[in-house]
């Protein structure tokens, strides 16, 4: 299949399926050629306009994620940035990720992607995409494809001018916005530098700057440098995800930090809720709207017949 013969509406058509139709492919070549088109010319930081819903990590989980379009209104008639982790521990990450490029190629304006810590090689191949790829393709390839694309998702958005979003969180290397202009993005992250804590650091109240993050990547920052980062760059809050949130979301040094978390029951047990956030921006107010949800009941659920072998880690 061409670039040019690819129909993204056939791919989301066998998505919505039940069960989901395979996908060839050949149409997942396609698709990542097309969509890689559009994030390679857009930068480092996405700068974004307001009314629009930040997603925060979905891990597969199709049935949990095809409900954020059932609570708001589906693009083009809004407007989504999705913080990354669309991959690994859930029973459908291809069709997640299928399903959201396709959205991405459909709606180029009103969809954007953000790249987390699970959109990286090495990652999917212990935290299950890369099994996932091999049953359904019986070869690798796909996931190298797939992996690939990765490398040209933008690592940052600012919407407006006081929100800033990022995956993980902050980095040493980084007290000016403008600075994750100059990372090279294009290629898989190394455990050290600011790339790589983008995607990796979380938030810690009891930490005093940074301190080295038990995850093994990426850092713990306090809230000292959090006030200090939005004080240079005039920015309000930062928007992230990479975290599990029992209840949906958490907001954290006195709202300079909100975690979101879009991945009901994660790994499908019965410990959390999710939420998607709103931000709108009238005249001089920002407003941080919440829809918290549930995960959808086990019977209206297509489980594939083998199951995810999935760590009990959480990265």
């Amino acid at each position: 299949m061409s670039e040019g013969d690819f129909n993204p509406d056939v791919v989301l058509e066998k998505i919505l399926a039940r069960p989901p139709v395979p996908i060839t492919q050949e149409e997942v070549f396609a698709a990542c050629d097309k969509v890689t088109e559009l994030l390679v010319r857009e930068g480092n930081i996405l700068h974004l306009h307001s009314p629009i819903i930040t997603v925060g990590d979905i891990h597969g989980q199709l049935y949990d994620f095809l409900e954020i379009f059932k609570m708001e209104a589906p693009p083009p008639f809004s407007k989504y940035l999705f913080l990354g982790d669309y991959v690994d521990r859930g029973y459908y990450s291809l069709e997640v990720l299928m399903y959201l490029v396709c959205l991405k190629i459909k709606y180029p304006t009103q969809v954007y992607l953000l790249r987390g810590n699970h959109e990286c090689s090495s990652i999917t191949f212990t935290y299950g995409f890369y099994q996932e790829c091999l049953e359904k393709f019986g070869n690798s390839t796909v996931c190298q494809r797939c992996c690939n694309m990765f490398n040209f998702l933008p690592i940052a958005a600012l919407i407006g001018t006081n929100i800033f979003c990022c995956h993980g969180g902050l980095s040493p290397a980084i007290q000016m916005i403008d600075q994750i202009n100059s990372i090279h993005r294009f290629c898989e992250p190394i455990m050290t530098g600011p790339l790589s804590d983008l995607l990796w650091s979380d938030p810690d109240k009891f930490v005093s700057g940074f301190q080295t993050s038990p995850r093994g990547d990426g850092y713990r920052f306090g809230p000292d440098v959090t006030a200090r980062f939005h004080h240079l760059n005039k920015t309000q809050t930062m928007i992230r995800a990479h975290q599990l949130v029992k209840q949906g979301y958490d907001l954290q040094f006195d709202n300079q930090v909100l975690t979101v978390w879009s991945a009901p029951n994660y790994c499908y047990k019965p410990t959390n809720y999710a939420s998607i956030c709103t931000v709108s921006h009238k005249g001089s107010q920002t407003s941080l709207d919440f829809n918290v949800y549930a995960a959808v009941p086990d019977s209206e659920r297509v489980i594939p017949p083998s199951k995810q072998v999935m760590s009990q880690y959480f990265v």
